[in-house]
């Protein structure tokens, strides 16, 4: 399904830097209610070497992310890119 189908004018009233999500609910009917991450390591390749200012081949961390409406359907798919030597991880666990 083309996205604009689902969300006529949508890249007409978008306006940069606002609220996706928000524009989602209060035009569309639409709440973003859970999303996937994933994270993986892989080598830069030129355009990402000269975009984050690092060596070719320098380990990145690639954040892939899918956000869900509230009938399970994708509604957002965005990736993040990161230099590995610029990254902490913090994993808290509690057990109830």
């Amino acid at each position: 399904m083309d996205p604009l189908s689902r969300y006529p004018d949508f890249d007409e009233i978008y306006v940069e830097g606002s609220s996706t999500y928000q524009l989602f609910q209060e035009r569309f009917d639409t709440r973003v209610v859970s999303d996937k991450k994933t994270i993986d390591i892989f080598a830069a390749t030129r355009p990402q070497a000269k975009w984050l200012k690092c060596e070719l081949g320098e380990p990145l961390f690639r954040i892939s992310k899918i956000a869900f409406d509230q009938n399970d359907k994708p509604v957002h798919v965005s990736e993040l890119f990161c230099r590995a030597n610029r990254i902490t991880l913090t994993i808290d666990n509690k057990r109830h």
